[in-house]
């Protein structure tokens, strides 16, 4: 039986942080024997586009 222990967590508070991320932009890339595709995707404010760069 495994009993949990809340006070065994406080020891490793420090080894932790937070971190955010706000992802701008990226490629996207599936290789395939039957062709590869690539895609790129950008984010500005609200919106996202997306195009293709490799068929």
């Amino acid at each position: 039986m495994i009993v949990f222990d809340p006070s065994a967590n406080a020891k490793g508070v420090n080894n932790f942080l937070l971190v955010q991320l706000r992802v701008l932009h990226m490629e996207w890339l599936y290789l395939n024997s039957r062709g590869h595709r690539r895609a790129r995707f950008d984010w500005t404010d609200e919106n996202l586009q997306a195009c293709w760069l490799a068929p």
